[in-house]
């Protein structure tokens, strides 16, 4: 009886692990670390480029919307491929485009978390070690990347929420030992046709990583080389910038290593070092083949951090080469340093201190969400009725005035308290003149707009202090008819509309 009952947990840690190691069981664990990330990052979907996206999506869907400035609805270069797709599925399965995204933003973290673990089953042995590694990264999984402006996945959907998951399949099929090409160039076509500098990222990765398998320093070289001269290039061709286009690339410092702060160059320098760390004191689960996707990994980020050093610079003739972000490899650096990090969780002998460290992560990371939309609903579902101030006025904009209306609003509307960084085109379905921060992260990589961006936000500037004169005289020659203006605005206007201080006003 007493070796009985001291089986008994063997034979019960057995039987997970059986589970843990079937098709059935990954497919069931990956699904409940999808919905764990959904309960503690959140849903936002009409947030930051969350809601560039959403707009693009209802343009492709609605062609009428944005009459008078449909360049800001969906000129974002990674929106006409995404918002097609976005658009057919909803008129194939006559969803509503809330919906679509929604269910798309759950295949997204799952997807996520499923080519993870492909790339974890060629790294590591234990399979302790892999379902730790994805348990921490699921927890911590909206931290930003360095001072990119990043954050390794995104509680909304956009275009790279689905191309990086492609991408990293890619990557785990490279690290084969016999790699399926047609696979690979399958899945990094899809992901270049949804986010190109994503694919292009991976694609240096994964050659990389492939020279460090087959110690071939020549090939190194040359890949470091062909990406200085394809830089080079591209810098030496870039057209001449006019000022309103220099303008919108000064309010994108992320793009600059010399304008960040020291703890954002730390961000830079801390995943490099953690890796090689971890590679020199390898832990027996860790693969010979991690250890070459490590110094792949270390050598990109060396490389486009001199990239970015060379070339993107805020006085430099041209800021072609910034536009392009080489910084964004770093996301690939986050992701596996966040993993490596995790899978030391299997070392220790108790699972008491893992379990604490993975809830006390979670809280963290859901009181970080909570704090970065302090005014809205944690989980903003599809059919819910919307919570946060503004946006209840954007969507009585919708729903009470002609859809071929043009606003105002002060151009750092997303700056208010209480706004929460909620895009208001996404919402109302309504044109406004461009804002300075989402509107000018298009201008920055589209020239072509960045003259009306820069006009916008000179109209808009202050609009919230102006008196009914000059806001008349700066609206009324720019074709505008509403106004939209804070708790703090003064006005007689006829504003046929007001929520918590918050006012819609015509412009006569």
């Amino acid at each position: 009886m007493a070796t009985l009952v001291a089986n008994q947990p063997q034979t019960a840690e057995h039987s997970v692990r059986q589970f843990a190691a079937s098709s059935g069981g990954q497919a069931a664990l990956l699904g409940l670390l999808t919905l764990s990330a959904l309960a503690i990052h959140g849903y936002h979907p009409y947030s930051e480029d969350g809601g560039i996206y959403l707009a693009a999506a209802e343009h492709a869907l609605h062609p009428q919307l944005f009459p008078h400035l449909p360049q800001f609805a969906d000129a974002h270069v990674t929106c006409v491929f995404f918002s097609r797709i976005m658009a057919g599925i909803a008129t194939l399965t006559h969803l509503s485009l809330t919906w679509v995204f929604f269910l798309a933003y759950i295949v997204s973290l799952y997807l996520t978390l499923a080519s993870l673990h492909l790339i974890l089953q060629r790294c590591m042995r234990s399979s302790a070690a892999r379902w730790c590694s994805l348990l921490i990264f699921t927890v911590t999984m909206t931290a930003p990347v360095a001072g990119t402006s990043i954050i390794t996945v995104d509680p909304y959907i956009t275009s790279r929420s689905l191309s990086l998951p492609l991408v990293l399949f890619a990557i785990a099929e490279s690290l084969r030992l016999q790699p399926r090409w047609l696979r690979i160039a399958l899945l990094l076509l899809a992901g270049g046709l949804l986010h190109p500098l994503v694919a292009a990222c991976g694609v240096f990765l994964i050659a990389l990583t492939l020279a460090f398998r087959d110690s071939r320093r020549y090939a190194m070289a040359g890949i470091l080389g062909f990406a200085l001269l394809t830089a080079l290039v591209v810098h030496r061709l870039a057209p001449p910038e006019s000022a309103a286009y220099h303008q919108a690339v000064l309010s994108r410092p992320y793009w600059f290593l010399t304008q960040w702060s020291w703890d954002e160059i730390f961000g830079v320098i801390a995943p490099p070092i953690v890796l090689l760390a971890l590679d020199r004191f390898r832990p027996a689960y860790l693969t010979g083949t991690c250890s070459d996707f490590v110094r792949a990994l270390c050598l990109g980020g060396a490389a486009v951090v001199a990239l970015n050093l060379i070339f993107a610079h805020p006085d430099s003739g041209n800021h072609l080469v910034a536009s392009l972000q080489p910084l964004r490899f770093f996301t690939f650096l986050y992701i596996f340093m966040t993993l490596a990090l995790g899978s030391l969780l299997s070392l220790l002998r108790s699972k008491v201190p893992a379990i604490v460290l993975c809830a006390a992560l979670a809280g963290l990371m859901f009181c970080v969400q909570r704090s970065t939309y302090p005014s809205t609903a944690h989980l903003e579902l599809p059919g819910r009725p919307l919570s946060n101030d503004w946006q209840n006025v954007f969507l009585w904009v919708r729903d009470n005035t002609p859809k071929d209306a043009l606003f105002a609003m002060d151009a750092d509307y997303n700056d208010i308290s209480g706004e929460d960084t909620h895009l208001f085109r996404s919402i109302a379905l309504r044109d406004a003149l461009p804002d300075y921060s989402k509107d000018g992260g298009i201008a920055a990589v589209k020239p072509s707009i960045a003259g009306q961006w820069a006009d916008g936000i000179r109209l808009q500037h202050g609009l919230d202090n102006m008196d009914d004169a000059e806001r008349i005289a700066r609206m009324k020659p720019a074709g505008v008819t509403w106004v939209i203006l804070s708790p703090t605005a003064s006005t007689r206007l006829d504003c046929p509309y007001l929520y918590k201080g918050i006012r819609v006003c015509r412009i006569p």
